[in-house]
């Protein structure tokens, strides 16, 4: 079974992240949506509620899993879930960018973890959605 853990503070849950999920699902047997906690973010949600929203979106879909992560690393987690698989998504080469340096990161604390990107052409951001509400 092809597992990918899809690791982001998911607040709130957006197209963009749909996306990735759904290249993802095209890829891998099993996706865990892991929402991390980011000490630079301020949550619109709490964790439950990110949590609920997204179980609720796919909750049919038997193949992705919704963890709450407020304080391991996305390392650890894979360690424990035997996930080496990372699915992220960008849509400019800023993001670009940022996911580079993040793997970077992650490679030198698990030389196992794979590291995969989506590009979308959704540009739309959390800041955009929590300014739209």
């Amino acid at each position: 079974m092809k597992l990918a853990i899809f690791p982001g503070s998911f607040d709130p849950f957006h197209e963009g992240h749909d996306f990735v999920v759904q290249k993802g699902l095209e890829d891998f047997d099993l996706i865990y949506i892991v929402i991390s906690w980011n000490e630079n973010k301020e949550r619109f949600f709490s964790y439950l509620k990110s949590k609920k929203i997204i179980k609720r979106k796919y909750k049919k879909n038997k193949k992705i899993k919704v963890l709450i992560n407020k304080h391991q690393l996305t390392v650890n987690i894979a360690r424990k879930l035997n996930c080496f698989n990372i699915i992220r998504g960008y849509r400019n080469e800023e993001d670009l960018k940022y996911e580079q340096k993040l793997k970077s990161q992650y490679l030198m604390l698990e030389p196992k973890i794979n590291f995969i990107l989506y590009k979308s052409n959704i540009d739309l951001s959390s800041t955009t959605i929590k300014n739209m509400v």
